[in-house]
């Protein structure tokens, strides 16, 4: 069987796989929601049925892609704090305490011992675009019709996010910058602890590696 992978591209923090005006338009999401294991039965419930209204608003023709997994990945936090601590006023019983925290967490990060749980959730539909007839610009006439998908993704984010702030969770949507994250550290793993998604987009020479070595389709970010 021969299965050919588009390309994909990054247009207004969401991925447009193939051509914009017949491909498929994808928006990740960030989903946060705390431990429920110690919960009482009637949360749990209400939870389940928060998410099947979720679920309900998926519109027909449109695909839900559910990913989670578990990693180690603390880094940006880990450097936040740290920079904190760095340049923070603080008593220096503070600063030593803190420096101790950090240095102790990125140990537990380099063992694969400091794990977190991630779900992201992927709406993707088939664009279904009109035809271009004139009167604007062809680039303003496409940038409508990803507008558009934008503002539905956006709607339906704004919905689950409001259905999960009561448990302490939310949902978020994810911008270029996360989507190059995810996309990386599921075609590259490895790699992916190496070259930082930040670090691929100042760099042309480390997209170009991720475009050729990692990834069976070519990715596009601007």
């Amino acid at each position: 069987m021969n299965v050919h992978i588009p390309d994909c591209y990054s247009v207004d923090d969401l991925l447009v796989f193939g051509d914009v005006s017949h491909g498929v338009i994808c928006q990740g999401i960030d989903v946060s929601i705390p431990d429920q294991s110690n919960v009482e039965a009637e949360v749990l419930n209400a939870l389940e049925g928060d998410l099947r209204t979720f679920l309900a608003n998926i519109q027909e023709g449109e695909r839900l892609q559910i990913q989670f997994y578990k990693d180690s990945d603390y880094h940006r936090e880990l450097e936040r704090f740290q920079k904190v601590t760095e340049k923070g006023d603080m008593c220096r019983f503070s600063r030593r305490n803190r420096i101790e925290r950090y240095e102790r967490y990125a140990e537990r990060m380099a063992e694969g011992r400091l794990i977190q749980s991630n779900l992201r959730l992927y709406i993707s539909s088939r664009i279904h675009a009109p035809k271009f007839k004139g009167g604007l610009s062809r680039r303003a006439h496409y940038e409508r019709t990803v507008s558009a998908y934008k503002q539905s993704f956006d709607q339906r984010i704004q919905v689950g996010d409001q259905l999960l702030k009561s448990y302490g969770g939310g949902m978020k949507a994810m911008d270029g910058l996360g989507h190059l994250q995810e996309l990386c550290r599921y075609f590259g793993p490895s790699a992916s602890k190496l070259y930082l998604a930040e670090e691929i987009l100042s760099d042309p020479t480390t997209l170009d590696y991720w475009r050729y070595q990692q990834c069976p389709s070519r990715l596009s970010w601007a």
